[in-house]
């Protein structure tokens, strides 16, 4: 047997993202046909307790390839020189460790999982990953006190200019990540997901939500209160009712980029973009 934590979006107020740990049986092995046997026992577990009806997985081992394209080892988010990279290097290129420790930015040009194993991440008197102080990107620095904020903006940053991909997480219920294991670390696709929708739903659209992200105290705020039900310090958000049915975005027929990337799907500097791997 295995826990994993499921999370749930909210589709109206009280908007609180729900994050439920669900016990399933696990299929040991690192295959993966093994890794599926686990997805199908977590989300049938999520059905049964929770009510779900459409979970799902985010990774690479997702069986769908919905899943698999907004993982973050494949979505791309701009960096801030310009150019694109996965989440995931954008992430682990962006860790402060101490002065002059940090951030490693030539990983922005890496693959995810290339970046995720640089040694200059792990500390070689245990082996264990370090901790960072602090996560730096561009002229911005974010504090570690705001926990998941950091990794959760990269990745709605990353939605934003994929609405193909964006718009069909709505018809989804609940996510989960079966690599995701709380007691090791504090980051999750799965979770970012959810933010996501929470964001787009509780600020009612693309525009509201893309203003909030160019602002990261905002953001910060609107992250705390998703995740931790506590209520921003400033001035509450407006609300708006769930967008209706169609697209989330309801871009306007000649509006084709959007502004948090006004340069549209961009290229990577000296070559073309990554594409997500099917």
């Amino acid at each position: 047997m295995a826990e994993r934590p499921v999370f749930l979006p909210p589709a109206a107020a009280p908007w609180r993202i729900r994050e439920v740990v669900v016990t399933f049986d696990w299929h040991p092995g690192l295959s993966r046909s093994q890794k599926q046997k686990s997805i199908e026992a977590l989300h049938a577990a999520a059905r049964r307790d929770l009510g779900v009806q459409r979970p799902l997985e985010i990774s690479s081992a997702s069986p769908g390839s919905l899943g698999r394209a907004v993982s973050a080892f494949f979505l791309e988010v701009e960096a801030p020189d310009g150019s694109l990279s996965t989440v995931e290097s954008v992430f682990q290129g962006s860790k402060v460790f101490g002065p002059g420790e940090g951030p490693f930015t030539d990983l922005y040009g890496r693959p995810g999982r290339e970046a995720r194993s640089d040694p200059r991440l792990v500390d070689p008197a245990t082996g264990e990953r370090k901790k960072p102080v602090a996560f730096r990107y561009g002229a911005d620095d974010w504090p570690v006190e705001s926990q998941t904020a950091f990794y959760d903006w990269l990745y709605v940053r990353a939605l934003l200019r994929r609405s193909d991909l964006a718009d069909q997480l709505a018809g989804y219920d609940a996510f989960t990540d079966i690599a995701f294991n709380p007691a090791r670390s504090l980051n999750c696709q799965a979770r970012a997901a959810a933010v996501f929708l929470a964001s787009l739903r509780r600020l009612g659209g693309r525009e509201a939500l893309e203003a909030v992200v160019r602002d990261p105290a905002r953001f910060r705020a609107e992250h705390r209160a998703l995740v931790s039900g506590e209520a921003p310090a400033s001035e509450p958000l407006p609300t708006a009712e769930p967008p209706r049915q169609g697209s989330l975005f309801e871009e306007s027929a000649n509006e084709q980029t959007s502004v948090v990337n006004p340069r549209g799907r961009g290229r990577r500097a000296g070559g073309a973009s990554r594409r997500p791997r099917p």
